[in-house]
């Protein structure tokens, strides 16, 4: 192969990983460190991403722990676990934890969603040019920006288009075995439910929308391949069958499996607006477009169904011109369906939800598709634009005479509008230096430690903090998703009396009077939750927390490193 030939085949995939850098900013002064703020959804997800290589260097099951919500302990199959990408991390996070993980992951997450698109779109458009654009449109779409603050699950969605290119080999060119499709199908869509479950749930709802689309369309082709295609499929169910089938055991027949809806549809669902209204997080936006963005429901992290006005004209000129084509018809017809279920269950209009009935109500009651959330379908938006944009500049730069200044000048006026306002707000993730010293080998390994901040969903922080102390000890607090008294999600944990009165201190609410009552509600649930040591770091009204636990616990703390620390404690002796 010659060099230039070389140059044509690296330049897309390295600009791809240009940008995915890019994306990340400041982040790489310090990786191991550095991150939105420690909190939230990343030390959710952070935590995930160390428990995974120490379950398995510990010879525990990796899809339940009890190191968090002791005892009662957490179904992880059911939480943004990222258990393949754990696995796949562990080297890097220990040697240098779980945060420098995570920004290596989200990077690795836009450079391969980027590059993927390009690869699949390529079959439509075969000018490398035209699929770069329509790769790039995948890689830096809002919906890929808005969810990288702290949805790293969502951002891993490099699969999508690798899958709709098996669906295209099974449903429409069928060439070589179709068993052969349908095995790679299964694997896959194994490696999605191990990436991020969610992702796979919105392509199975795609994939049956757009079964339906194919079939409307083209119902002699459909029917003439339906055996081919039959094949593929059943393939793929004992593929997938065969490596998911231990984690959907867990997940539905196992400890603290959950029932019901995770999300709330009503509220993270696409406002019809929000198609040609830049939020914050687009570069050309002004006041008046950011304050009509922000009366959408949900938050700026799940806006990410904007497409912009030219963009919108481009595909649509697209479409009307190449109407003719089978795939272009497809693809067209794909992108409306998407964005119509991305609508939720009703209509918002300008932050106003009517009371308009859409499709996405059909799948209430559908185990794992009625916890899709709708505003996340916007990422197949964004891909179907992408295949329809760089069609359009593929066949225009195909046509006899044609110059490449015309399509380059098409694609920059259907992008510029979506140039992201990058969130490069990094800030140390502010570990407390009792968490990353030797005092935490004080703690007795495996024990029950109880950690003030309590972890829970309004400060996640904890989490964090006891996956940099390497999992030394468990804790019985958590943001994770467990089940309420009737079994439907909630993601506060197991409600206690002394989690309570915590949270009350912080936020500055009297307690009830230190009474024998109280004080033995509290330390109920430290023998309940067989606690051997308390610790206790710098937080809002801590001169309080100290002369609480002081009085639960007979004796004062130690001062150990930043932390306060009650070590040796005999839960049976409260």
């Amino acid at each position: 192969m010659s060099r230039a030939a070389r140059l044509r085949r690296a330049w897309p995939p390295l600009t791809y990983l240009a940008a995915a850098m890019v994306v990340l900013g400041p982040a790489w002064t310090n990786p191991a460190r550095r991150g939105f703020c420690g909190c939230g959804d990343l030390a959710f997800t952070t935590w995930f991403l160390s428990w995974t290589p120490y379950a398995l260097l510990h010879g525990h099951d990796p899809l339940f722990t009890d190191f968090l919500n002791y005892p009662s302990g957490v179904n992880v199959m059911w939480n943004v676990s990222l258990p393949l990408p754990g696995l796949l991390m562990a080297p890097l996070t220990l040697a240098f934890g779980p945060v420098a993980s995570y920004n290596v992951l989200s990077a690795l997450a836009f450079w391969t969603a980027g590059w993927s698109a390009y690869v699949v779109i390529r079959r439509w458009a075969p000018w490398r040019p035209a699929a770069f654009a329509g790769g790039l449109l995948f890689q830096l779409s809002p919906y890929m920006i808005g969810q990288q603050l702290g949805h790293l699950h969502m951002n891993l969605v490099a699969l999508i288009p690798l899958i709709l290119l098996c669906l295209d080999e099974l449903l429409v060119r069928q060439r070589g075995r179709a068993w052969r499709w349908g095995a790679l199908l299964g694997v896959l869509a194994a490696a999605q439910l191990l990436l991020a479950e969610e992702v796979l749930a919105s392509v199975g709802l795609v994939g049956l929308a757009g079964l339906l689309v194919l079939a409307l369309l083209h119902p002699r082709q459909v029917a003439a391949r339906i055996g081919y295609a039959g094949t593929g499929a059943a393939v793929a169910a004992v593929s997938f069958a065969v490596l998911a089938g231990y984690p959907l055991y867990v997940e539905f027949l196992g400890r603290q499996a959950l029932h019901g809806a995770v999300q709330l549809t009503d509220r993270f669902s696409v406002d019809l607006l929000e198609v040609v209204v830049p939020s914050r997080r687009v570069l050309l936006r002004n006041g008046a477009t950011v304050d009509i963005a922000a009366r959408f429901t949900g938050n700026l992290a799940e806006n990410g169904a904007y497409l912009g006005i030219t963009l919108v004209a481009v595909v649509l000129l697209v479409a009307l011109v190449n109407r003719r084509l089978a795939t272009v018809r497809t693809l067209a017809a794909l992108l409306l369906t998407t964005f119509v279920l991305s609508l939720g269950n009703y209509l918002h209009i300008n932050g106003t939800v009517t009371r308009v009935a859409m499709p996405f109500r059909l799948v209430r009651g559908v185990p794992l598709l009625e916890s899709v959330t709708p505003t996340r379908l916007a990422v197949f938006t964004s891909l179907f634009a992408g295949a329809l944009l760089a069609v359009g500049l593929d066949r225009l730069h195909a046509r006899p005479g044609a110059r490449p200044a015309l399509p380059a000048a098409l694609a920059l006026l259907a992008l510029a509008p979506l140039a992201p306002q990058l969130a490069w707000g990094y800030t140390d993730t502010e570990v407390p230096g009792y968490y990353r010293s030797a005092a935490v080998q004080r703690i007795p390994e495996r024990s029950v430690a109880l950690m003030v901040p309590f972890p829970n969903r309004v400060d996640s922080r904890p989490e964090l903090w006891q996956a940099t102390a390497g999992m030394r000890f468990k804790s019985p607090g958590g943001y994770v998703l467990t089940p309420g008294d009737n079994g439907r999600p909630t993601f506060g944990g197991v409600p206690s009396a002394v989690s309570g009165a915590l949270r009350r201190i912080v936020l500055g609410r009297p307690l009830p009077a230190l009474t024998p009552a109280f004080l033995g509600q509290l330390r109920g649930d430290l023998r309940r939750w067989q606690a051997r040591t308390v610790i206790v770091t710098e937080h809002d009204h801590m001169d309080r927390t100290l002369t609480l636990l002081t009085a639960v616990l007979h004796r004062p703390p130690v001062r150990d490193e930043d932390a306060f620390v009650w070590y040796g404690v005999d839960p049976a002796s409260l």
